[in-house]
């Protein structure tokens, strides 16, 4: 006789799927019975943000004025114009990390930002240049979006000979 899906073999199979997984979930959530306030990674991990980034940041980006006496309009990021020495040598992140500390470092006033100066020019190309340390606030979201941001402002400009 041929097997029938309302056999009692069947349905149990076909319930034993629902309760497993009600029963993994209760067991998962133990712990956070336990420690309350802590994510729980299997409960909780459809969370993209633990927290929300406030609306405005701060970072302090370096920008080419002009190159060998030749003016550069507008404005240019001194890792697009080409003057870095190359990314083997000094990867992105660390020439972003030291214009960061030299913005720091001006914006508090320390007289560290002259050494800290140093060791950027030390990272371009040995060709005349001036360029400018801008601070920027930004909405993270906004800059991502397009590219905007809320305000720029010149806290200091260099000529490197």
């Amino acid at each position: 006789m041929s097997q029938l899906p309302h056999d009692f073999w069947y349905r149990l199979r076909v319930m034993s799927i629902p309760l497993f997984i009600l029963g993994y979930f209760a067991i998962a959530a133990l712990p956070a019975l336990i420690n309350k306030g802590d994510e729980t990674y299997l409960l909780h991990h459809w969370f993209v943000f633990s927290e929300v980034p406030s609306r405005v940041s701060k970072t302090f980006e370096a920008y080419v004025v002009s190159v060998e006496g030749k003016a550069v309009s507008p404005a240019l990021r001194i890792e697009t114009v080409g003057v870095l020495l190359s990314d083997d040598q000094h990867p992105r992140p660390y020439y972003n990390h030291v214009v960061r500390q030299l913005g720091q470092l001006l914006e508090t006033g320390s007289t560290a930002a002259e050494a800290q100066r140093v060791q950027l020019e030390s990272l371009v190309q040995k060709r005349p240049l001036v360029y400018q340390v801008v601070r920027i606030y930004y909405n993270p979201i906004d800059r991502f979006r397009d590219g905007t941001v809320i305000s720029r402002e010149v806290i200091a400009e260099y000529e490197v000979r």
